[in-house]
C-alpha cells in the first residue's frame, strides 16, 4: 500500500481553501453536483454555516432530513479517503443515484401515502435500506401516524432495528438517529418480508432513480404501480 504525506492543509479537491471538516464535507465547491442532486439541501449555500455543530443545530430547527445528510456526509468522506489511499482515479460519477421507495397503507391494503426520492448511492446496499427504514419512520411523522408496522426487505436492517443495543454497523448511526427522532409516532413493530412482497416499495425506489428530488402521492401510488399495488400480499 502507497502511504500519502500531506505537506499543506489545502483541499486536494478544489485546491483553493483550506480543508476544514466543514468544507471537506459541506462547502467545497467540487461537492456542488452530489448537494445539488440531494432534495432539501439545494439552498446549503444560503445557510451561512461555520461549524458542523452550528449545521446540525439549523437542520435539525428546519426540520431537513438529518438522516439523509449524515448518509450523504459518510459517502463523501469514505470516497475522500479512498482517493487518499489510491492511486486510480475515483470520479465523481462513480457514486451513481439510489432510489428510496416508502408505501404506507392500512391493515387492508389501502394506499395512505406513496413516496419516491432520490438520494446519492453510498458505497454499501445495505446502507441505501438503512437509508429507507429511516425515510418510513421521518414520513410517519409527516403524516401524523401514531402508530405503525415497519416492514422491509432487508433482514439485516430489521434485526438491527429490533434490536434494543445500539448498532455498530456502518449504517447503525442511521437507525439509532431515525429511532431516537420519533416523538409523534411509535413503531409497534419491525417485521421482514421477502422482496415479492415489498415490490411496491422496491419499484417506487427503482423509479426514483430516475427523476430527481422527491415524490410524494397521499391516498395513492403512481398510476403505473396501480397493478403491483393490487396484486401486493398485506
Amino acid at each position: 500500500m502507497k502511504r500519502k504525506i500531506l505537506l499543506e492543509d489545502k483541499c486536494e479537491q478544489c485546491g483553493v481553501e483550506v480543508e476544514t471538516v466543514l468544507h471537506a464535507l459541506w462547502e467545497c465547491a467540487m461537492l456542488d453536483d452530489i448537494w445539488d442532486g440531494v432534495s432539501d439541501f439545494e439552498d446549503r449555500r444560503q445557510l451561512g454555516i461555520s461549524n458542523i455543530r452550528d449545521l446540525i443545530i439549523l437542520v435539525r430547527e428546519k426540520r431537513k432530513n438529518i438522516d439523509l445528510m449524515a448518509m450523504v456526509m459518510w459517502t463523501i468522506w469514505h470516497r475522500r479517503n479512498q482517493i487518499r489511499v489510491s492511486t486510480n482515479d475515483f470520479p465523481k460519477a462513480q457514486l451513481g443515484k439510489a432510489g428510496l421507495g416508502v408505501v404506507i397503507h392500512d391493515c387492508q391494503g389501502k394506499a395512505i401515502a406513496s413516496l419516491s426520492e432520490q438520494a446519492p448511492l453510498p458505497f454499501s446496499p445495505v446502507i441505501v435500506e438503512a437509508m429507507a427504514a429511516a425515510r418510513v419512520m421521518s414520513f410517519t411523522q409527516e403524516l401524523g401516524i401514531s402508530e405503525f408496522m415497519l416492514e422491509g426487505d432487508s433482514e439485516v436492517v430489521i434485526n438491527s432495528l429490533r434490536s434494543k443495543e445500539p448498532s455498530l454497523s456502518s449504517f447503525g448511526h442511521i437507525l439509532e438517529s431515525a429511532k431516537s427522532s420519533l416523538v409523534t409516532s411509535k413503531c409497534i413493530a419491525f417485521s421482514h418480508v421477502r422482496r415479492t412482497g415489498n415490490k411496491v416499495a422496491h419499484n417506487l425506489a427503482r423509479h426514483a432513480r430516475h427523476v430527481r428530488g422527491l415524490s410524494v402521492w397521499v391516498e395513492d401510488v403512481p398510476p403505473l404501480l396501480y397493478d403491483v399495488l393490487f396484486a401486493d400480499p398485506v
